[in-house]
């Protein structure tokens, strides 16, 4: 049976013993708390030690470079080669990894100017212009072209630093213009380059064989042989092999006399992705590749060599060789539908398809690098043991092209 009752010093007693009890609870807390303190204390010290002994300030973007004798032995997968090629495409350069080239315009050659330091280390028109591939091919997303903000100056990268007095800067030339300074263009898009690329080889070859077949019936038959120089329904015009071993090339139409496709830039002077990616790194970046500038030389007096070796290209031409191609859009409203249909039928009738294709078939999609038409100054096939192959219908991020029973 529970006894309730009421006494007073047995009250006053729980009283007392609370009130030591909170005391106990007041004097435990505090003493937790300086010790919470004081090892905080003890951290933020420590903290402040790894601070200084860690890196401050800038450092190279770029952690690690790629081998090409790594990718000629097989070491370096496929999906390796393209994560560090879509590194070095969105990579921010700085000077400590090479970027900026104080002693050399965009042509390369070294010494060929006075050195260009901050805040002469940019030039937006002769360049260096950018830190980064991405700053000028991101539309719609990384690999694509650029808004007018992002438009490059063709041809003025011979220029030491064009800043329109006539002085040293522009060559002495006191005639410089906005316009005439070079040839505005808009930052191309990379999208389906690798298929490009592709279709240029094939179509250089079939060429190849069209002129080397005439100049061998005209040294057997010992009369003109004239050929019509068309592949993939393509025309560029003709040659005329002489019984002497030579050609007439002056009924040549659309390229040059070696008979190469250069598939890239607008006019067509770029023959592969590696030309494209040696010569803008070096123009746009300052960022010099060892193949054209040769191993252990700081060609632009930057104070750093080997700034993208053989290996760093390849991985950045295997990246842009995978980007997504590009497809049509059917829109699902049925006036647009008929109208884009409409104009595809009058696109064709009033013979803008003779020049601009609607598709070209490409005999084989498995893309190698590099590529055999390189020219001097860029990886050839004589300087790897093995080509890099890639089967562009299956292999990369995609979505892929599907083959068909004729390529």
């Amino acid at each position: 049976m529970l006894t309730l009752f009421s006494n007073h010093k047995f009250c006053q007693k729980i009283h007392g013993s609370n009130y030591l009890s909170n005391l106990s609870v007041t004097m435990i807390f505090a003493v937790l708390l300086l010790t919470i303190l004081t090892i905080s204390c003890a951290s933020n010290v420590d903290g402040i030690q790894n601070l200084e002994n860690s890196p401050i300030g800038d450092q190279p973007t770029l952690d690690k470079h790629v081998s090409q004798i790594a990718i000629d032995s097989g070491n370096v997968e496929l999906d390796r080669l393209i994560e560090h090629g879509s590194l070095l495409f969105s990579a921010q350069f700085n000077s400590l990894d090479g970027a900026g080239r104080p002693e050399t315009t965009g042509v390369g050659d070294s010494p060929f100017r006075s050195p260009r330091v901050m805040p002469d280390n940019f030039n937006r028109i002769s360049g260096p212009d950018a830190n980064a591939c991405v700053a000028c091919h991101n539309v719609p997303i990384v690999g694509g072209g650029g808004d007018n903000v992002t438009n490059v100056f063709v041809d003025s990268e011979v220029h030491p630093f064009v800043n329109f007095d006539g002085g040293e800067g522009d060559g002495f030339d006191e005639t410089l213009t906005l316009k005439t300074v070079g040839v505005e263009r808009n930052s191309v898009g990379l999208f389906g380059a690798g298929f490009i690329e592709m279709l240029a080889r094939e179509m250089t070859f079939d060429l190849h064989k069209l002129r080397d077949d005439a100049i061998n019936k005209a040294r057997s038959s010992g009369s003109d042989i004239e050929v019509k120089l068309i592949t993939k329904d393509v025309d560029f015009g003709k040659i005329i092999a002489r019984a002497d071993g030579t050609i007439e090339t002056s009924f040549i139409d659309g390229i040059d006399d070696d008979l190469i496709i250069k598939p890239f830039q607008q006019k067509g002077v770029i023959v592969s992705l590696r030309e494209f990616a040696v010569k803008a790194t070096n123009n746009h970046h300052g960022m010099q590749a060892s193949e054209r500038f040769r191993d252990g030389i700081d060609a632009d007096g930057d104070g750093m060599a080997d700034e993208l070796t053989r290996g760093d290209i390849t991985a950045l031409v295997v990246f842009m060789a995978t980007l997504p191609v590009p497809g049509s859009v059917i829109s699902s409203d049925p006036y647009v539908r008929t109208a884009s249909i409409n104009g595809e039928a009058i696109f064709n009738e009033i013979g803008c398809n003779t020049c601009h294709k609607p598709y070209l078939r490409l005999d084989n999609p498995i893309f190698t690098e590099p590529n055999p038409f390189n020219p001097p100054g860029k990886l050839k096939l004589s300087d790897v043991s093995a080509p890099f192959a890639i089967d562009l219908t299956k292999e990369g991020p995609g979505p892929f092209l599907k083959r068909d029973y004729t390529g």
